[in-house]
């Protein structure tokens, strides 16, 4: 609520110094709900893909920790720690946008809607 009174505040006196400002905040306005709404799509995207990549790493671990002694006796902990680490690898793929781009919309603001 602080932001939008703020945000608010800030129009208002702009355009009581500047008026022609309020034909060029309409089109910003409607700019910025497209952004969002394209934001609000991609990020619930890369959040399933994060949630879909994660579930072979939980499988894969607790798989490997049932099977830990007959890892061990096999010697195939090498084997087990690339497959861990490649697992990880592909979840990154899409974690990290997401938490990119959630910092982009944080530090973006929510002006308007």
């Amino acid at each position: 609520m602080r932001q939008l009174f703020n945000v608010a505040g800030i129009i208002i006196v702009i355009t009581y110094s500047t008026p022609i400002f309020l034909a060029a905040i309409v089109p910003l306005g409607a700019f910025y709900y497209y952004v969002q709404r394209f934001y609000l799509a991609t990020s619930r995207e890369l959040k399933r893909l994060d949630s879909v990549s994660r579930s072979p790493i939980y499988a894969h671990f607790s798989e490997t920790l049932a099977g830990v002694t007959t890892i061990r006796a096999y010697q195939l902990k090498e084997r087990f720690i690339l497959e861990n680490e490649t697992r990880l690898d592909l979840n990154q793929r899409a974690y990290y946008p997401s938490i990119v781009s959630n910092r982009w919309y944080q530090c973006s603001g929510n002006f308007f809607f």
